[in-house]
């Protein structure tokens, strides 16, 4: 783990460094600005190439229009139960009204119903919702893989731990002036060769 600390020179320039409390002297400091540097230089290695990326977002439309008719179809099985559920009230008035059944079993009645299409009308909106969003999350996704290091500069402190913690869910080394992760990254995941390996390969492969 680094621990950041700034010091200043006598003519009151400040100098940001990381610590490495467990490290031996020699190798305790390290200026901020050269760790943040190679940083953004190893974010690049997993930059995609433009034709992988056409390639990803081909694919995803594909499976995306196979979630457009699942979510079709599961719309229409809410919209069925929703008008079963409200046939289901309308007798439970009837009974009441009959005198078939008192006030207090009607009530219960009447909460578990609402209850009921008030779970469905929620998993709908859900659905419709997550069916509108998908094409401008893949659209945001593919960027992101395309321009990492991009997005992470000009990221806040905020939205970089969000974004490092969804790359690297276990702890990035560095050592020997070099980073690398313990264990898979997620970007290993998608695609295991970084782009700068796949442009030394021959082409046919």
């Amino acid at each position: 783990p680094l621990t950041g600390s700034a010091s200043r020179s006598q003519n009151g320039t400040r100098y940001l460094y990381y610590h490495c409390n467990s490290c031996k002297q020699k190798e305790s400091r390290h200026r901020a600005m050269e760790l943040n540097s190679q940083f953004e230089d190893y974010l690049t290695l997993f930059e995609f190439n433009p034709d992988i990326i056409s390639l990803y977002r081909f694919i995803l439309a594909d499976v995306m229009q196979d979630s457009k008719i699942h979510i079709k179809s599961r719309l229409k099985t809410i919209s069925s139960k929703i008008k079963k559920k409200e046939k289901e009230f309308i007798k439970a008035q009837e009974l009441l009204l009959e005198s078939k059944i008192d006030s207090k079993i009607y009530k219960k009645m009447h909460d578990r119903l609402e209850q009921e299409i008030d779970e469905l009308d929620l998993e709908g909106h859900t659905l419709r919702e997550s069916n509108k969003n998908q094409a401008n999350q893949i659209s945001f996704g593919l960027n992101l893989l395309n321009n990492l290091s991009t997005h992470y500069i000009q990221s806040n402190i905020e939205l970089k731990h969000k974004l490092l913690s969804s790359i690297f869910p276990t702890k990035l080394l560095y050592h020997n002036k070099q980073y690398r992760t313990e264990g898979k990254n997620i970007l290993d995941n998608i695609m295991t060769l970084k782009n700068r390996d796949l442009e030394a390969m021959e082409k046919e492969k």
